[in-house]
């Protein structure tokens, strides 16, 4: 890659465009003009590419990184660190293992992501395996902490409060903790996991609004439940008014297979 372009050159009689910096696509690669933005950058054991494809859902592609060999980035870690839309909605915050890369393409194979699909313009930080493994939390066995707080109207019904995301999971505890008073106007708040809720976690009827009238006070389950990629956990909001509840959601778990986390 070489210094921005500020006046006329020709790249394969191709003159770049004011602002363009030319970009070297590896060993045996002719450069080419391209726009800052998608550039991939090199840290040698990470990449950060922006997405400038979604062809083959869910692979994704990244022109700033064509050039470096088939398979070069086979099981790197692929992070999602920007939302093209600016709202930072996922899967910006969401991590998959790459098991394909095409070189000529710069074509990414990933799982899904989910629940929303990685878009043209999202920014991937690419780690190398034996750096993902210094701070990966998606190993598999290992014990990890979810929390989401819920701030909403006692009577909203079902409320996602995790989803797995690629990989299974074991859920093994699951905790509902009263940040202040709870609404006269809540019922009470079930907690429920798996295809049409299933799995009964903490039942209604342990979750009501006299067990959690004071600040600090919860309820909780444990036990061993295994819940598949894409399944959730869901608050069940049931109440006779629009008052917010105000609670958070904690819950206990370890991925089955390297993979797996909630979001």
């Amino acid at each position: 890659m070489g210094d921005q372009n500020t006046k006329p050159r020709r790249i394969n009689k191709v003159e770049g465009a004011a602002g363009q910096v030319m970009q070297s696509q590896g060993p045996g690669v002719v450069e080419q003009w391209v726009d800052p933005s998608e550039l991939g950058v090199d840290y040698g054991l990470s990449f950060i590419g922006t997405v400038t494809g979604v062809a083959g859902a869910p692979k994704f592609q990244c022109s700033g990184l064509i050039g470096f060999g088939d398979a070069f980035f086979k099981d790197y870690w692929a992070y999602v660190v920007w939302d093209a839309a600016g709202g930072g909605a996922q899967p910006q915050g969401q991590k998959l293992i790459c098991t394909g890369y095409n070189s000529v393409d710069a074509d990414f194979t990933v799982a899904a992501f989910a629940p929303n699909v990685i878009a043209v313009g999202d920014k991937v930080l690419l780690l190398h395996p034996s750096i993902a493994s210094l701070i990966n939390t998606v190993q598999m066995g290992k014990s990890q902490i979810f929390e989401k707080s819920i701030t909403l109207p006692a009577n909203t019904g079902d409320v996602v409060v995790a989803t797995i995301t690629d990989q299974p999971c074991q859920i093994e505890s699951v905790i509902i903790h009263a940040d202040t008073v709870q609404p006269a106007h809540m019922t009470s708040c079930g907690v429920f996991g798996g295809a049409a809720k299933v799995i009964t976690f903490i039942a209604a009827a342990d979750a009501l609004q006299a067990d959690l009238d004071a600040i600090d006070k919860q309820v909780y389950w444990d036990g061993k439940v295994r819940l598949a990629g894409t399944k959730t956990i869901v608050i069940s909001l049931v109440g006779t008014g629009a008052d917010n509840v105000d609670l958070t959601v904690i819950v206990k778990y370890r991925a089955c297979v390297s993979g797996g986390y909630l979001v």
